[in-house]
């Protein structure tokens, strides 16, 4: 599992390190880069000032990594001291307090599963753990039908009920997991600070949620690539994009197959299986918030469904890739119709 997954967060790091393969070395290009391990994932930041110091820069990284820590150790359901296990292991018995980082988060989530009538569902936990797709490598079997359909009433956003700086779950086993939406605000986070310590070009990247503020060095530079869902070591096309946050949710992440099945961890909150019909859906938005949680929320609506969502989202444009896995199919939003690129390359050798 572990080699699975350094495979998975390696192609991820070098998908977004092909972001500025269109540069041309005509002048050197001066950028400050970190990159490390946070909430499971390669969490990356990159800044292309060209006129702060490095001493500035390094400071304003620093600041902007502690407060995704911050983040982690809030949300994270398996750390058990966070606030999220606090509210999953009181849950039915006592409200608990949180931050105002959590209850913003909180807040988000149950607005987005209203608005998509339960597609998007952060009280998925009690059957995310009978997937348990932490042990993909020995997987042989899928959980028991009896099992999931026992736990499908305790998925219930409703159910979150929130007062002043306080949660609580008002049924007894049911659970929180942010995994959906909680890198995405990370990413929100680390933007804010890095814009208020002066910081005017720069990237921030958690495993695929990604928030950009362009300067004059990258502006119009920026691409991000979508990789082919069922051609690990291939991108399927790119898009450019400035001062926008992008998510991209896909099957190929987390999975096993049983039976030549494929089974992955994106779960209908409504049936407690794997979300079917999407191979991947690629978000552009605002916020990484909004575009982590609506990626999920559009993948699990399916092609069809999640492209008429999308559309009564004007502030957000979608690529969906679906069907033939040797050729997939595809939707675009009118936002991106003609910017998108369909090229196919190998995953370390974009230019």
């Amino acid at each position: 599992m572990r080699k699975a997954r350094a495979i998975i967060l390696f192609s991820l790091f070098v998908l977004f390190i092909t972001i500025f393969g269109c540069f041309k070395p005509r002048q050197e290009l001066k950028f400050t880069e970190r990159t490390t391990m946070m909430m499971d994932t390669f969490v990356r930041m990159v800044v292309y000032d060209q006129d702060k110091s490095s001493e500035r820069i390094e400071e304003a990284l620093d600041a902007a990594l502690a407060r995704m820590a911050l983040i982690e150790q809030t949300c994270s359901r398996t750390i058990p001291t966070s606030e999220v296990s606090r509210i999953n292991q009181m849950a039915g018995k006592a409200p608990v307090r949180i931050s105002d980082h959590l209850k913003n988060i909180l807040i988000v989530a149950k607005k987005f599963s209203e608005l998509s009538q339960g597609a998007f569902d952060v009280t998925i936990y009690p059957i995310l753990t009978l997937w348990d797709f932490t042990n993909l490598s020995s997987r042989e079997t899928i959980p028991d039908s009896a099992a999931i359909l026992k736990r499908l009433p305790l998925v219930r956003s409703d159910d979150i009920l929130l007062q002043d700086s306080l949660a609580f779950l008002r049924q007894p086993g049911m659970g929180i997991d942010l995994g959906g939406i909680a890198k995405g605000y990370a990413v929100d986070q680390a933007y804010q600070i890095l814009k208020q310590k002066g910081i005017e070009d720069f990237m921030v990247d958690a495993g695929g949620n990604l928030r950009l503020l362009t300067g004059e060095v990258s502006r119009g530079k920026r691409r991000i690539w979508i990789k082919n869902p069922r051609q690990r070591d291939f991108l399927w096309g790119y898009f450019k994009v400035d001062d926008q946050s992008v998510a991209t949710s896909g099957d190929y992440e987390r999975f096993f197959i049983v039976d030549s099945v494929r089974y992955h961890h994106i779960l209908n909150p409504k049936t407690g299986y794997p979300a079917q019909g999407c191979m991947s859906v690629t978000v552009v938005a605002e916020s990484a918030m909004e575009a982590d949680a609506l990626s999920t929320t559009i993948f699990v609506l399916g092609p069809k469904k999640g492209f008429q969502f999308a559309k009564s989202l004007p502030e957000i444009e979608v690529v969906i890739l679906y069907g033939n896995p040797e050729k997939p199919e595809y939707l675009v939003s009118a936002g991106l119709k003609d910017k998108l690129v369909l090229e196919s390359k190998p995953l370390v050798s974009v230019q």
